[in-house]
């Protein structure tokens, strides 16, 4: 009996860090998709775009920060596909 709650107890912990480290790599993604946007000045090219990718990473940020990786993943997507489609505002190749 012990033994099956302490294989039930790792396996719930392995999951938990599995999550985590998911959530911070899309988080990552976000930030990196964000920071070509802003290399290739979408501020000035695409300024909706631009600017909804950053408020959508920021979210994404805190969201992390409270440990809500769900809505933090979310948050990140949208801020993914906002910095794309700046990206493609202003010239780059995604």
């Amino acid at each position: 009996m012990k033994r099956k709650i302490m294989s039930l107890v790792c396996t719930v912990a392995l999951l938990v860090m599995a999550s985590a480290c998911a959530t911070a790599t899309r988080v990552q993604d976000a930030e990196s998709s964000f920071t070509q946007a802003k290399n290739l000045g979408a501020e000035q090219k695409a300024p909706f775009e631009y600017y909804a990718a950053e408020a959508y990473l920021e979210y994404a940020r805190h969201e992390k920060d409270e440990g809500d990786a769900k809505q933090s993943n979310a948050f990140a997507e949208e801020s993914i596909k906002y910095a794309d489609q700046a990206i493609q505002k202003s010239g780059g190749a995604k």
